[in-house]
């Protein structure tokens, strides 16, 4: 973490380096030049402040670590030297190394301390033309240089501020060798031939100073030992080693010499005394010379302060060692130059006793010099040493001082003399002797020196009427003068406790590098003293005698040459106006220039002294006038002292004496002299060298109003006081010193009118501000803006309730513009149609790049926009200001009439000046007369600056002149000084008479500043102006044309046109155009004269435009251009009056269309085309022509249109071809075009309210595209505009509603505005409330996440105030959205939200929505299907708002409306929109309610697919009262695909809830399960792969979302792997369900399986849950493929059994069982093996609780599908396993629940178990069955018949004869034919026992025996009344697929056949069945023939 200072030098550092590279970059891409560019001077201290102070806090930083400081520069320097080696190098990241660990580093490397590797200097390749040196070489030349001089200067700065203590030895004493090695190795020679090195070299030893200030002893020590190395005594004649020695010796110059303490005065000596032994032994000049000049350098600063120590003994020693070296010196002329200001320096810093001794003897030899001209200078300051080391160290009182001055004196100043015997540049010396004499003692000085300078004795007894010019002496006495400044300078520092301490107050010692000043450098120098300071000083009689002086000085001066002004011509070197060099001016002529500059000197002198000095015996008023004079002087020291007196006194005196002289001077300035009036320059440098006279006046003003404040702030305390005295009861003189120092002129001078003088003040700002100069409109600007000042002035410390101004100044109100400046300030957005952020509005002039710079003025302040375009020099501000300044003049004309009345006469007079030259431009004929007339001696040369400055007057004439005839005399005027006679003018008809002419001038330039002028007249000057201008130049151009046309024999314009008249055509139009409106005043267009001008002037020019000579002319394109924007404005002025076709006629109007129509560029006749004009300058004037003629058929369209008739299509406007030409203008890229489309459309709009498809149009070009084009806002606003002005303009109510909140989200802030305005009226019309107006702060809000927001919560409450406007809204709004573009459906989306939570849905009884439910639902969803993707959030916060709060009674029929359109579409590509839907519910408080629903339409019965028709589709929008959707455009065409059930649909809208909202699918999630996996293998695969995916996303939300469980994670985690592989395809195969002979599904059952494994971890009873579902699923579900795989899913999950699932079971299993369809057979085999599944696991016990399992399976026995009886027996069978038949209470209890609706008599057991034999799959079971019942004790439960044994014998009679048939009688068989024994004994079958005993015993010898003894039993078994059984039995016996059963059964009916009795009536109704086992086993060869036999006997039987 960084330290304070660690961050405080990164901060700084950073700076410098930014500041560094910055001014590194500007000097090193200077140009090449012919010589060597100074790019060090830039840099050097005192030229840029802001550098300076950087490295001052740089080295403040440093002053106490200054080594990571150092190390940071240094760094820099680095950088810049390696960059110049590796280009690639980024000097950026030096600085980022100098930061790191920067205070940790202990060890630095020296390279740190180097200047980047390389020498500083080197000698190389010089060229003499630096022009045509290698530019890569140069840049890196200079790079090098200005770094090194930018670390050096960034060194010093740290060196001189660090502790000395602070500075590590080491890395100071690394520092000292760098800087000492680099000055030692250096190549002089090298140095001297580069201005830039040698300024390097010279920085580098100002550092070594500063290094020695801490380290003197090592620095001094390093440069003695390296001149010990030149020590020799002998002159050296190695140059090369002379220029190094001088060089070295030069560098000691800035050495820092410390006196104290001891040590370091002993340092000092010891260093002065071996400079003194080297000095002692030098040899050659240029050695001497420097150890001379360096001497005096180290010791000046010594001999500045009086200290002790120079009485030091080794101090004496070497001074006394040095003195008498120089002093020889001085006696050789080679040597003088440097010996005289040696010896004088020694002398100064020797002892008193040495310096008395010697002083005089060097003081004469200095005298002698005076008259040398190389030493005079230097003679003069040594002597001013010599005397101030005489005065301030070795005077005293005694009489010896001032005999020893007294002769010095007389040396310096002979008396008599008029000239002090000064020569040039040797004054200020002398007033430094006076001064320094004078502040040793006043009055010798006053009386011995500087009144005899002033020949007082002479002057006191002259007469200020006598007084001449030889009686001054301007030299001597401009001495006296600003010695006697000087001396009151230091007078004044003394009462004011600053002297300086160090003198005692005395002066400074005057070094030679010193500037002589002739002034006192205080502030205050020349301001007023108080009196008693100077009576006690003993000078007031001094100070009465000099200001008497100095009043006859002044007078005598002013006489002579106090007219020699640059306002005069003759003192100016030139007299072009505006022109630089006019304004330097000398005072020439006459060859006496010096002989002038010395009184020119002495006139600054005594201007100098005032107000301290004000001169007696001159009136203060014309002391003022003096200086407002002089202020306008040739001699520019005269000007600059003449200002600031003038400020002094307006602020030390009475201000306004001040304001009123210098206002009346000030204005009197001419117009050529703008510089003056702005400020002189110094030629080539651009920067202002004085103030100029504006400025002057800028200060003066500003003193009168900080004046006038203060007096009113004296008058409130004095009557505060006065108040309270009088309160007390006594009354004190309140006279007392409320001025303090101010001198008062008020004793002998009457009050200036304050209001007057006001009124003056902003007559000259106005007057100003009218000229060209930019800086100049500053200035009056500033004017303004201080005359402003005076409404709300208040005094310091106290708020008053009362304005300075008297009311009859100021009598507007407080919020109208009481000033000219208020008027700036306010009036920019009117008068340029912007609004306050300098935005266009609608009818903004100005261009887009004029915009830009008036936006950048406008982030300053729009209070300043005016301020800133009048004083800026830009060029785009300049075309604004001069568009603007009419406009603004105009409006001063408004508000302020008397003051732009008085102003007139000064701007016409200035007028008048200027004409003459301009009338010569236009007529170089300029006669005599007019001459004489204007006073005219001699034309100038007209320049465009001239003609300008004189538009910009007449522009001002033009706009403020309201008389039109002569009239009485005006009052004078307030006494301006007329700078040369001129006419005035005096009324319009004058004004209108003299430039009439210039409309026909040649010069471009004069025309249009006419025309423009003319442009801006009042209304007050219209009909005279038409009088004047219109009609005369109508009549001559009419005269013109016609005599062309008719009467001339040449065809028209064949011959030479006359370019005069038609530049007069285009003019006078152009005028007109201008003037044009004014006519919406009424009295215009209700005067008769003036109509019939215009329509005249109409009716001619139409026919002159419409002649085929000219209709195609290009040169008539302004005249076309002028007249369009005539009629534009003539129209527009004439359509709200009832005579509109008095001045322009129906005909004429279709005419002047028609005619547009070619020249709007737009039309379908136009004759301009684009190819056509390829001049720049044609195609601007094309624009403008083709802008004009568009505004003028806008115009025209102002109208009632009619439709086309059929017959009069010319004669009548075509309204069809008028909105193509809008749409066409509409699309151009032009911006300004739209605002006329605009106005056309709102005019067509207007006048055809009957067209409704208009209305629809401009609505859906609202909406349509892009929201910033301005083709949408013009409708917008055209629409807007309609609406606001026409209230009874037909539209609905939600139209507008609905497009007013859209455009209130416009990023254009005048949209919104428009819009929340449109709202406002919608609301104020059509409702009892309005809430618009809450919001509107918010709407025109720049900030977009503002006005969106308000433009949200305005539509919510609107939503909530209007109800009833829901539905028509958002079917407006659904209507308009696809037309939207896709950047703003977004914030539609946003804003009618609000609105759907006011939409409640309705569902009847049948489930079917109600109209405005379904268009809201259908128009809503479309958007979701259209637009969900694109715009997910927003179309999510719609469907939110529909449920929103407690709104929960919407959800049911969002359902129902979303399976109603699955089921009506049929399209897959609706379910996923309709999944979104969901989704967005569910994350909204009614997702459990909607969840709810949703599972309610998941049921068995809702699983079938169902059809539902189509609602059918409302009427289009036209013609219908809501809006509605087309899905049909998003299917394209699409054929349904198959039907969908509503349970199908609700499970796949619950897959993507299901990743949001397990929780709530968690409490169904048994229901959610059995639904999606009888669904998994779906021949669908949108339902198939939907399911998939909602098992993945409830084991996500419910398992993997929650569980803790690593295993159950990773189970889960696996198995949703294995389900995504199984993406697109079904688990299982769909049709495995269909075959009865597939009992599972390995698949379903491993899937379930490992499903409720992992549910089981959230839900414990999921399985059972689960199971139960299933099964009821499964018996109520009226799909066959569901019930089945229910029924599967049922089995693996193996649920708690239970009555009610038994009951179900049943149930449905009796509705199916023995059906004779397959795939209910298949179901019923489904319920048989899920009921077989159940009972499995059943043991005894809990095989008791389900009785109806054992005689439902009896009764599933009757079926007569074998599968079915299969899965029965099977049953059957196992309920036999768990319960024990034998046991009577067992067959007790199952009897008791024998059902007692069973449809049959009930036969028993035995026989349905008989069936079983008949098929080879049933066989066994059968038999096994039949063990099992076979000694049941319960004949009833077995079989109830007598029978029993007879059927059971003839059922097993097959398997037993088979047994005998093998080899070894099967035991089974034998353990059968003893059952059947004994069964047959107990029935008393005796036979049937015998046979089976012998079959027992195996006593058949064959098996034919026992086939006779079979025949032989069934004889007697063969009763009738078993007859026909019998043969059925053995008959079906035939249907079992084992042959052994076809063989016996065969043999049997071969046996029984014959013994068969036809008769019966049972063998009638089995006849079929007899033949039909037979036929088939004919078809199979083995059993064919025993068939047959069959066959035979039972035919024969038949």
């Amino acid at each position: 973490m960084q330290t304070p200072s660690e961050f405080a030098l990164k901060m700084l550092f950073t700076q410098f380096v930014k500041t560094a590279e910055a001014k590194l970059n500007s000097m090193i891409h200077l140009p090449l030049q012919d010589s060597e560019p100074d790019i060090l001077s830039p840099l050097k201290q005192g030229v840029d402040p802001k550098f300076d102070k950087l490295l001052e806090s740089l080295g403040s930083v440093a002053r106490h670590r200054p080594k990571p400081v150092i190390d940071c520069v240094m760094l820099w320097r680095k950088g810049k030297i390696e960059s110049l080696d590796d280009p690639s190098a980024k000097p950026s990241s030096y600085v980022a190394r100098s930061f790191v660990s920067r205070s940790h580093r202990n060890n630095q490397d020296n390279a740190y301390l180097t200047f980047g590797g390389r020498p500083l200097f080197r000698r190389g390749e010089w060229s003499i033309n630096f022009k045509f040196r290698d530019p890569k070489a140069v840049v890196k030349e200079r790079k090098s240089i200005v770094s090194l001089f930018i670390m050096s200067r960034a060194l010093i700065e740290i060196v001189r501020q660090v502790q000395k203590d602070s500075l590590p030895d080491e890395l100071g004493s690394r520092l000292e060798e760098t800087v000492f090695n680099q000055l030692e190795s250096v190549d002089p020679e090298f140095i001297q031939r580069s201005s830039n090195r040698t300024a390097n070299m010279n920085v580098l030893v100002e550092l070594m100073g500063s290094l020695s200030n801490v380290r003197f002893a090592t620095v001094s020590d390093r440069f003695i030992a390296e001149l010990e190395k030149y020590k020799t005594g002998v002159p050296v004649k190695d140059k090369d080693r002379e220029q190094r020695m001088e060089m070295l010796i030069r560098g000691m110059r800035y050495l820092n010499l410390k006196l104290y303490p001891m040590e370091c005065l002993q340092e000092t000596a010891d260093f002065l005394q071996s400079c003194a032994g080297f000095f002692k032994m030098a040899r050659g000049i240029r050695i001497k010379h420097a150890y001379a000049e360096l001497f005096v350098q180290l010791l000046t600063p010594v001999a500045k302060v009086p200290l002790a120590e120079v009485n030091h003994p080794d101090w004496s020693k070497t001074v006394e060692l040095l003195y008498p070296k120089a002093r020889k010196m001085i006696n050789k002329p080679r040597h003088v130059q440097v010996a005289i200001p040696l010896a004088t320096m020694l002398l100064c810093v020797s002892k008193r006793e040495f310096f008395l001794k010697h002083w005089l003897p060097i003081f004469e030899t200095c005298r002698e010099k005076f008259k040398d001209k190389i030493m005079r200078q230097s003679a003069l300051n040594c002597t001013s040493q010599l005397l101030w080391k005489f005065l301030n160290r070795c005077s005293d009182d005694s009489g010896s001082t001032f005999r020893t001055l007294d002769p010095i004196i007389k040396t310096l100043f002979p008396s008599h003399r008029k000239s002090s015997g000064m020569v040039e540049g040797s004054l200020g010396y002398f007033v430094r002797i006076v001064h320094f004499i004078g502040s040793w003692r006043t009055d010798y000085a006053m009386q011995s020196i500087i009144l005899p300078l002033l020949n007082w004795e002479f002057l006191s007894n002259i007469m200020y009427t006598s007084l001449t010019l030889d009686m001054v002496s301007p030299e001597r006495m401009t001495i006296a003068i600003r010695s006697f400044m000087l001396i009151l300078a230091d007078l004044d520092k003394g009462s004011n406790g600053k002297p300086d301490k160090a003198n005692n107050g005395k002066p400074d010692f005057p070094a030679a590098g010193d500037a002589v000043s002739v002034v006192s450098d205080s502030p205050t120098s020349s301001d007023i003293l108080e009196p008693s300071l100077i009576s006690r000083a003993g000078m007031k009689e001094f100070f009465e005698q000099m200001t008497a002086v100095i009043g006859k000085i002044a007078i005598v001066c002013d006489r002579n040459y106090g007219q020699t002004l640059i306002l005069d011509e003759k003192y100016t070197t030139a007299r072009s106006m505006f022109s630089a060099a006019a304004l330097m001016a000398t005072a020439t002529g006459d060859g006496s220039a010096s002989v002038k500059q010395v009184y020119f000197d002495l006139m600054a002198a005594w201007v100098s002294c005032l107000p301290r000095c004000l001169p007696s015996g001159i009136h203060q008023m014309k002391l003022v006038e003096f200086l407002s004079r002089y202020t306008a002087h040739v001699d520019p020291e005269l000007r600059k002292a003449s200002a600031a007196a003038l400020v002094r006194i307006a602020t030390q005196c009475n201000s306004q004496f001040a304001v009123a002289g210098y206002s009346a001077f000030v204005c009197t300035v001419e117009d050529r002299l703008s510089e003056l009036l702005a400020g002189l320059s110094v030629p080539g440098t651009g920067m202002p060298a004085e103030i100029g006279l504006l400025g002057i006046y800028i200060q003066i003003l500003e003193a009168w109003i900080q004046d006038t404040k203060n007096k009113k702030h004296l008058e409130s305390e004095a009557n505060t006081e006065i108040e309270g005295q009088a309160s007390s009861g006594t009354v004190a003189s309140s006279a007392a010193s409320t001025e303090g120092t101010r001198v008062s002129f008020t004793s002998y001078i009457p009050e200036v009118d304050l209001a007057s003088q006001l009124q003056r003040t902003e007559e000259n700002g106005l007057l100003f501000l009218c000229n060209q100069s930019p800086v100049i409109r500053r200035y009056a600007i500033s004017i303004l803006k201080l005359a402003a000042s005076f409404d709300r002035l208040e005094p310091q410390g106290a708020v008053l309730s009362s304005e300075i101004m008297p009311a009859s100044v100021s009598v507007r109100p407080r919020l109208e513009a009481t000033r000219i400046f208020h008027l700036l300030q306010t009036a920019v957005q009117e008068l340029l149609q912007v609004d306050e952020y300098g935005n266009a509005l609608k009818d903004c002039p100005l261009a887009t790049h004029e915009l830009i710079r008036l936006q950048i003025h406008h982030q300053k302040g729009s209070s300043e926009v005016f301020a800133l375009l009048a004083a800026s020099e830009h060029v785009v501000d300049a075309g604004i200001w001069r568009f603007c300044f009419p406009l603004l003049i105009s409006k001063i004309f408004q508000q302020f009439p008397a003051l732009s009345e008085s102003c007139l006469d000064t701007v016409s007079r200035r007028l008048m000046q200027l004409y003459p030259a301009i009338f010569a431009t236009t007529d170089p004929t300029l006669n005599s007369t007019l001459a004489s007339k204007l006073s005219i001696k001699n034309t100038q040369v007209i320049t465009e600056e001239m003609v300008e400055q004189w538009r910009t007057y007449l522009i001002f004439v033009c706009s403020t002149m309201i008389r039109q005839e002569h009239q009485s005399p005006a009052a004078p005027g307030h006494g301006r000084k007329k700078s040369a006679p001129s006419e005035k003018i005096t009324c319009a008809r004058d004004l209108f008479r003299l430039i009439l002419p210039l409309l026909s001038s040649d010069r471009h330039s004069i025309r249009e500043s006419v025309v423009s002028s003319l442009g801006r007249i009042n209304v007050h000057l219209y009909k005279a102006m038409l009088e004047d201008i219109l009609q005369p130049s109508l009549l001559y151009i009419t005269e013109e044309f016609k005599s062309k046309n008719g009467t001339s024999i040449k065809p028209p314009y064949q011959g030479k046109r006359n370019k005069k008249v038609d530049r007069l055509r285009a003019e006078i139009a152009h005028i007109l155009d201008l003037t044009a409106p004014l006519l919406r005043n009424p009295t215009l267009v209700q005067d008769d004269q003036i109509t019939a001008t215009l329509k005249n002037y109409v009716r001619e020019t139409l026919h002159f435009l419409v002649d085929t000579e000219v209709q195609y002319e290009w040169e008539f394109a302004k005249l076309r251009t002028h007249f369009c924007g005539f009629i534009c404005h003539l129209y527009s002025a004439i359509s709200q009056t009832e005579n509109t076709d008095t001045i322009l006629p129906f005909d004429h109007r279709l005419a002047l269309f028609k005619l547009f129509e070619g020249w709007c560029g737009h039309g379908p006749n136009s004759f301009i085309r684009d190819g056509d004009h390829n001049n720049e300058v044609q195609m601007a004037e094309k624009f403008e022509l083709e802008l004009a003629a568009l505004r003028a058929m806008a115009s025209l369209c102002v109208s009632v249109l009619k439709r086309e008739p059929p017959d009069r299509s010319r004669t009548c406007f075509n309204i069809d071809e008028m909105f193509k030409w809008i749409e066409s203008v509409f699309s151009s890229p032009e911006v300004r075009l739209h605002a006329i489309a605009q106005s056309a459309l709102e005019a067509l709009l207007i006048h055809n309210q009957d067209r409704e498809e208009l209305l629809e149009d401009a609505l859906h070009q609202c909406y349509a595209g892009d929201m910033s084009r301005k083709f949408i806002q013009g409708h917008f606003t055209a629409l807007v505009d309609i609406i606001l002005r026409v209230e009874s303009y037909p539209c609905q109510i939600s139209q507008m509603l609905s497009l007013a909140l859209f455009k209130c989200g416009d990023s254009n802030i005048q949209v919104r505005s428009l819009a929340i305005k449109l709202l406002k009226v919608i609301e104020a019309r059509y409702f009892t409330e309005t809430c618009a107006g809450e919001y509107e702060i918010g709407i025109v809000n720049k900030l977009p996440t503002i006005y969106r927001q308000a433009q949200y919560v305005l539509s919510a409450r609107l939503a909530q105030d209007r109800p009833e406007q829901t539905y028509s809204l958002l079917s407006e709004a659904m209507m308009r959205f696809d037309l939207v573009s896709p950047a703003w459906r977004e914030e539609m989306l946003y804003y009618i939200a609000p609105w759907l939570g006011n939409v409640e849905l309705v569902v009847d009884e049948e489930d079917e929505l109600s109209m405005t439910s379904f268009v809201v639902l259908t128009n809503l969803f479309f958007l979701t299907v259209k637009y969900g993707d694109d715009h997910v959030k927003d179309i999510e916060n719609l469907w939110v708002q529909l449920v929103a709060g407690d709104n929960f009674a919407n959800i049911r029929p969002i359902i129902v409306f979303l399976l109603d359109l699955g089921l009506e579409k049929r399209n897959p590509e609706l379910v996923h929109p309709a999944k979104k839907v969901v989704v967005f519910l569910g994350r909204t408080t009614a997702c459990t309610e909607m969840v709810r629903v949703l599972i309610n339409e998941i049921t068995p019965k809702a699983m079938a697919p169902k059809l539902k028709q189509e609602r059918k589709h409302i009427q289009p929008p036209f013609e219908s009262q809501f809006f509605l959707a087309n899905f049909d455009s998003l299917t394209n065409g699409m054929e349904k695909g198959p039907a969908f059930s509503r349970g199908q649909l609700a499970t796949v809208m619950l897959v993507d809830l299901a990743v949001e909202a397990g929780a709530e699918l968690r409490l169904h999630l048994p229901l959610l399960l059995q639904a999606l996996f009888v669904q998994l293998d779906h021949y669908t695969a949108l339902i198939c792969d939907q399911t998939r995916s909602l098992l993945v996303h409830l084991i996500h939300s419910i398992i993997i979302r929650e569980s803790r469980s690593l295993e159950v994670i990773d189970q889960s985690t696996e198995l949703v792997d294995f389900l995504n592989t199984k993406e697109g395809k079904p688990l299982w195969a769909y049709d495995d369900i269909i075959s009865l002979n597939t009992r599972e599904s390995p698949e379903l059952e491993s899937l379930v399986y490992r499903a409720v494994q992992i549910f089981q971890a959230s839900e414990i009873d999921i399985r059972q849950q689960w199971g139960e579902t299933a099964l009821q699923w499964a018996t109520a579900c009226p799909v066959r493929h569901v019930a089945c795989r229910s029924f599967q899913i049922f089995r693996v999950l193996a649920p708690e059994f239970n009555q009610h699932m038994l009951a179900d079971m049943l149930a449905r299993l009796s509705n199916t069982i023995a059906d004779k369809s397959q795939e209910i057979q298949a179901f019923a085999m489904e319920i048989l093996i899920s009921l077989q599944s159940v009972i499995e696991s059943f043991d005894a016990m809990r095989m008791t609780q389900f009785p109806q399992i054992f005689w439902g399976s009896i009764a599933c026995l009757y079926t007569g599908h074998d599968q079915e009886y299969l899965e029965s027996l099977k049953i059957l069978e196992i309920v036999t396993s768990r319960l024990n038949l034998m046991d009577n209470p067992t067959l007790e209890f199952l009897l008791s629940y024998f059902p007692e609706h069973w449809d049959s008599t009930f036969m028993g057991i035995q026989p349905l178990l008989l069936k079983g034999l008949r098929s080879t799959i049933t066989e066994q079971v059968s038999l096994r069955l039949l063990r099992k019942v076979l000694f049941v004790p319960e004949d009833a439960l077995v079989d109830p018949s007598e029978h029993r044994v007879v059927f059971l014998f003839l059922g097993l009679l097959p398997t037993l004869a088979e047994g005998l048939e093998r080899k070894d009688i099967d035991e089974e068989c034998i353990q059968w034919a003893k059952d059947i024994a004994t069964i047959a004994e107990r029935d008393r079958y005796a036979n049937i026992a015998h046979l089976m005993g012998v079959y027992a015993k195996q006593r058949f010898r064959s098996t034919e025996d026992f086939w006779r003894q079979i025949a032989i039993l069934m004889r007697d078994l063969f009763v009738p009344e078993l007859q026909a059984e019998m043969i059925l039995y053995f008959m079906r016996l035939l249907y079992n697929n084992d042959p052994m059963y076809k063989h016996k059964a065969l043999r049997c009916l071969k046996m029984l056949l014959p013994l068969v009795d036809t008769s019966r009536s049972e063998f009638l109704e089995i006849g079929p069945e007899l033949v039909m086992p037979l036929l088939r086993l004919l078809l199979q060869a083995e059993y064919a023939k025993e068939a047959l036999e069959v066959l035979d006997a039972a035919m024969n039987l038949s």
